[in-house]
C-alpha cells in the first residue's frame, strides 16, 4: 500500500499549475543633435530582436522622447532614424524581470542622406507572471463565481484554507494580506480575517507572491496575496452589474447530539449577492464607484467533540453556531490626471457588516451523579470602518521613473453585544435548578495612519527602488461583564475593563534589480523601527499593566536568476520576515462562546522570525508552462496556541497562545498548466512540506497568576495538498470548470488533522454578444471537506469534528457596458 501511495504521489507531481502570461517591456530614451545638443523630434525608431526580426517601432515626440514596448527577451538592436542624420544603432539585452529600461540620451550626426520611413506597429499590453509574482483573473475562476475572495482562494497554488477560514500559502499560516496594494479594514489589517465577508464580483486578480522584496511590508513569513479590485477608466460612461443566489447545507448531517434537545439547524440556507462597478471618464478626471453587498444565513460552526481525561472522564459535546449576516462594502472616488505626468487619485472605501450568531453547546458528562449541561448565547456584532486615501503619482520625463507619494487612514469600531445562559439537565433531560444569565459587551475601536512614498528610478541595465513607510495605529478596547442574578460563575472579575493597543512602525527600504544576459540579480533591504506598546488595566491581575516592546530590525532580501536557455531559467531567493501578534492574540478577555474550551489572548506575546530560501526553476513551452520549486524556512519563537487543563476547573480546557521553540518549515512546490486541445487546458499543482515544530517548556498565567507550567515534545509531519482544475473553452460561449481538491493529514503544535477534500463545479455562457454571462457552480458538490481534529493535552485527549457549511450551490448573471 506504501509502494502504491508513492507511484500516486509521483503520478501527481506530473500535474502542476501554472498561468503564463505576456510581460511587457518598455524601452525609453531622448534623441539629440550630436553637434548643437538639441533634441530632435519625430525621429523614427526600431527595435529588433538578434536575428533581425521587427518587434516593435515609434517616433519621438515634439521634445525628442521616445518608449517603445517589446514582449520578448533577450538581446535587441534600437536604430535612431530620421532626415538629415546618420543612423545611430545601441545594442541591449532586455529581461521581463524589469519592465522598464531608459538608455538616455543617443546622439545623431548631420547627414544629407535621405532615410526611408518606417512604420509604426502597436502592442497590447500583457501582464507578467514569473516567479517572483504569480497573478490569477478571478473571471478564469468560474467555480467560484459570485462567492467571496476566501472561497475564490480555495484553487490557488500553494493556498490551503482551515476550517476557521485560516489562509495559509505551503503549510505556513502568516500571510499577509493586502487590498490594492495596502493593508485596509477589509483584510483585518493583513490578518485575514474577514475574507469571507468580500465579495469576488468585483476583484479584478489576486497575486501570489512567496518572496516579497525589501519594497513590501516586512510581514508575513509564509508571503504576501494581494487582492486587485476592478477599475475601468475608458472613457465615457461604462461599468458591470451582477447579481448572485443560491443556497448552501443541501445535506442533512449528522444529527444533534443525543440527551439534551436544541434547535435544528439551518437547512438550504439562503445568500444574495449583487454588485455594481461604474466609471465616467472625460479627458481630465475619471468618477468610480464599486458597491458589493450579502446577505445570506449560513452554519458557521457545527463540531461534535469528545474529551477523555487521564480520570476516565468523558465528556461529549456539541458546538452549533448559526448566523444570519449582512454585509456591504461601497468604494467610491476620483482620479485626476492633471497632465501627462501628474495624477492624483482620492478615494473612501465604507465597510458596513453585521451579524447574529445564534449558539447551542450540549454537554453529555459520564460521571456519575453529574447533570448535562446546555450553554446557550446569542451575539450581536456590529462593524463599520471608513478607509479614506489620498494618491499622488508623478512619471518623470524618462520612462519608468516615478515618485509616488501615499496616505492611508482608517476609522471604525466592532460592537459585540454577547449574552448567555447556563442550564443543566438530569438523564432524562429534566431540567435542574433555574437558568443562569450573563453577557459581556465589548467594544473594539482602531484608527491608522500609513504614509508612504516610493520611488523608481530605471538605468541602462535595471532599476533602483527606494522608499519609507510610517504606520500608526491604535486598538482601545472597553469590555464590560454583566452578571446575571443568579449568575452563571464564568465571570471572571479579575481581568479589568478595558486595554490599549499601539503599535508604530517606521521603515525605510532600498533595492536595486540589475538585468544581463544570462543573469539577473536583485538585492536590497528594509530597516524598520517598532515601538508596541500593550496597556492593561490595573484590575487584571493575571499580566502586568503595561507591555511596552521597541526594537530596530533590518530586513535582506535576495534574489538571483540564471537564464539557462531562452525557456529555462533558475532563481534563488533569501529573505528575513517578521509576524508581530497581532492585538486579538494579545487580547486578554475571553469570549464565552464555549465556557470548557475557552479562549483567551496572551499580552506578553512577541514577535516571530522567519528565514526563507528557495531554488525555483521554470520551464515555459508553446501552450504550457512549469514551475518547481523546492524552499526551507526556519522559523524563531514560533506563535501557536496552547491547550491547558484548568488547574481549578478540571473539565475546562483553556486556550493561550504562547512562543513556542523554533521550528522549520521545508518542502517542493509543481506547479503546471498545458492546452490539451483547442477547447481544453489543464491546470495542477502539488506543495508537498514538512513542519517541524521543536520541543518546548512554557508557562502561561491565565487562569493562574502564579503560571502554569507546560511541556510539548517536538513534532514533525509529512504531508501535502494537490489541486487540479479542468478547463473547458466549449462552442457557442460556454465555459465550464472542474475542480478538485486533496489535503493530507498535518499537524499543528499539540494536535493532528484528519484530510479532507472536496470537488467543485461551474459552468457560464456568454450572453449579448459577450456583454454579458450567466453562470451556475457548485461548492463542495458531495460534502467531504470536514475536517478532524486531535488534540493532546496534559490530563486529556480531545477528538473535534467540523461539520460547517461547505456545501452551497449559485446562480449568478453578469452585465457589462
Amino acid at each position: 500500500m506504501r509502494h502504491q501511495n508513492r507511484r500516486f504521489i509521483l503520478l501527481l507531481f506530473v500535474f502542476i499549475l501554472h498561468f503564463p502570461l505576456l510581460a511587457q517591456i518598455k524601452i525609453s530614451g531622448i534623441v539629440l543633435d550630436k553637434k548643437n545638443q538639441t533634441t530632435i523630434p519625430f525621429s523614427t525608431v526600431r527595435v529588433m530582436d538578434k536575428n533581425a526580426n521587427f518587434l516593435s517601432g515609434g517616433i519621438t515626440n515634439e521634445n525628442g522622447q521616445f518608449s517603445i514596448s517589446i514582449k520578448k527577451e533577450g538581446d535587441i538592436s534600437i536604430t535612431i532614424n530620421t532626415l538629415g542624420y546618420k543612423k545611430n544603432t545601441q545594442s541591449l539585452f532586455v529581461s521581463k524581470k524589469n519592465p522598464n529600461y531608459y538608455i538616455g540620451k543617443i546622439y545623431l550626426e548631420q547627414d544629407i542622406q535621405q532615410l526611408d520611413a518606417v512604420s509604426v506597429v502597436a502592442s497590447k499590453d500583457g501582464q507578467s507572471n514569473g516567479l517572483q509574482k504569480k497573478s490569477y483573473k478571478l473571471d478564469q475562476n468560474i467555480s467560484q463565481s459570485g462567492g467571496s475572495v476566501l472561497k475564490a482562494m480555495q484553487n490557488l497554488p500553494g493556498v490551503s484554507i482551515d476550517g476557521d477560514g485560516t489562509v495559509s500559502l505551503r503549510g505556513s499560516k502568516n500571510v499577509l494580506v493586502l487590498v490594492d496594494g495596502h493593508q485596509s479594514s477589509l483584510t483585518g489589517f493583513g490578518t485575514a480575517t474577514n475574507l469571507d465577508a468580500i465579495s469576488s464580483s468585483n476583484i479584478e486578480k489576486i497575486e501570489i507572491i512567496n518572496n516579497p522584496s525589501s519594497k513590501y511590508d516586512s510581514k508575513g513569513n509564509a508571503g504576501i496575496i494581494n487582492i486587485v479590485y476592478k477599475k475601468e477608466i475608458k472613457k465615457g460612461f461604462n461599468g458591470e452589474v451582477s447579481l448572485s443566489t443560491g443556497v448552501g447545507e443541501l445535506t442533512n448531517s449528522p444529527q444533534n447530539i443525543a440527551g439534551i434537545s436544541i434547535q435544528d439547524k439551518y437547512r438550504f440556507t439562503p445568500k444574495v449577492t449583487p454588485s455594481i462597478l461604474l466609471n465616467y471618464r472625460s479627458e481630465k478626471i475619471n468618477y468610480f464607484i464599486q458597491a458589493d453587498a450579502t446577505a445570506r444565513k449560513k452554519i458557521n460552526s457545527n463540531i461534535f467533540s469528545q474529551r477523555i481525561y487521564d480520570n476516565g472522564d468523558i465528556t461529549d459535546q456539541q458546538f452549533s453556531e448559526m448566523r444570519e449576516q449582512l454585509f456591504y462594502n461601497v468604494k467610491f472616488g476620483v482620479d485626476w490626471f492633471i497632465d501627462q505626468q501628474n495624477k492624483i487619485t482620492v478615494y473612501g472605501l465604507w465597510e458596513d457588516e453585521y451579524h447574529v450568531d445564534h449558539g447551542d453547546v450540549p454537554y453529555i458528562y459520564n460521571s456519575a451523579g453529574k447533570d448535562n449541561r446546555l450553554w446557550e448565547w446569542t451575539e450581536n456584532e456590529d462593524t463599520k470602518f471608513l478607509n479614506i486615501a489620498a494618491l499622488y503619482h508623478h512619471d518623470f520625463e524618462q520612462k519608468g521613473h516615478t515618485l509616488d507619494i501615499a496616505y492611508h487612514g482608517t476609522g471604525g469600531r466592532e460592537d459585540e453585544l454577547f449574552p448567555f445562559s447556563d442550564s443543566f439537565y438530569n438523564a432524562d433531560g429534566i431540567q435542574q435548578g433555574a437558568t443562569k444569565n450573563d453577557s459581556t459587551h465589548l467594544i473594539v475601536s482602531e484608527y491608522i495612519h500609513n504614509i508612504t512614498l516610493d520611488y523608481v528610478k530605471p538605468t541602462s541595465s535595471g532599476r533602483f527602488e527606494t522608499g519609507v513607510f510610517l504606520n500608526l495605529r491604535n486598538i482601545p478596547i472597553t469590555y464590560d461583564i454583566y452578571s446575571g442574578d443568579p449568575s452563571t460563575g464564568y465571570m471572571d472579575p479579575n481581568l479589568g475593563d478595558w486595554s490599549d493597543y499601539t503599535e508604530n512602525v517606521l521603515a525605510a527600504y532600498i533595492n536595486y534589480v540589475y538585468i544581463h544576459k544570462k543573469l539577473d540579480l536583485e538585492v536590497g533591504g528594509r530597516f524598520e523601527q517598532s515601538w508596541v506598546d500593550y496597556q492593561l488595566s490595573d484590575d487584571n491581575i493575571y499580566y502586568n499593566d503595561n507591555y511596552p516592546t521597541n526594537y530596530f530590525n533590518f530586513y535582506p532580501n535576495l534574489r538571483l536568476t540564471y537564464h539557462i536557455l531562452e525557456n529555462h531559467k533558475v532563481s534563488f531567493f533569501a529573505n528575513k520576515r517578521i509576524d508581530r501578534p497581532d492585538e486579538f492574540q494579545l487580547r486578554p478577555f475571553p469570549k464565552y462562546d464555549d465556557p470548557e474550551i475557552l479562549r483567551t489572548g496572551n499580552p506578553a506575546l512577541q514577535p516571530q522570525y522567519t528565514t526563507n530560501f528557495e531554488l525555483a526553476y521554470k520551464y515555459d513551452w508553446k501552450g504550457g508552462a512549469m514551475t518547481v520549486s523546492a524552499y526551507h524556512k526556519k522559523i524563531e519563537d514560533i506563535i501557536g496556541r496552547v491547550a491547558i487543563q484548568d488547574p481549578n476547573r478540571t473539565n475546562v480546557i483553556n486556550y493561550v497562545p504562547d512562543n513556542f521553540g523554533d521550528g522549520t518549515n521545508q518542502g517542493i512546490e509543481w506547479v503546471f498548466n498545458q492546452k490539451i486541445t483547442s477547447f481544453f487546458t489543464l491546470d495542477a499543482n502539488l506543495n508537498w512540506y514538512v513542519n517541524t515544530i521543536g520541543a518546548t517548556d512554557g508557562t502561561i498565567y491565565y487562569p493562574d497568576p502564579n503560571g502554569i507550567d507546560y511541556h510539548i515534545d517536538k513534532q514533525t509531519n509529512n504531508t501535502y495538498n494537490f489541486k487540479i482544475n479542468g478547463n473547458f473553452d466549449l462552442k457557442h460561449g460556454v465555459q465550464m470548470q472542474m475542480s478538485y481538491i486533496y489535503y493530507a493529514p498535518d499537524i499543528r503544535p499539540q494536535s493532528e488533522i484528519s484530510s479532507h477534500q472536496r470537488f467543485n463545479f461551474g459552468i457560464s455562457k456568454a450572453i449579448m454578444k459577450g456583454q454579458g454571462e450567466v453562470f451556475v457552480n457548485a461548492n463542495d458538490l458531495f460534502n467531504t471537506d470536514k475536517i478532524e481534529t486531535t488534540t493532546y493535552g496534559q490530563g486529556f485527549t480531545m477528538t473535534q469534528k467540523d461539520y460547517l457549511e461547505t456545501q452551497t450551490i449559485m446562480l449568478g448573471v453578469k452585465f457589462k457596458f
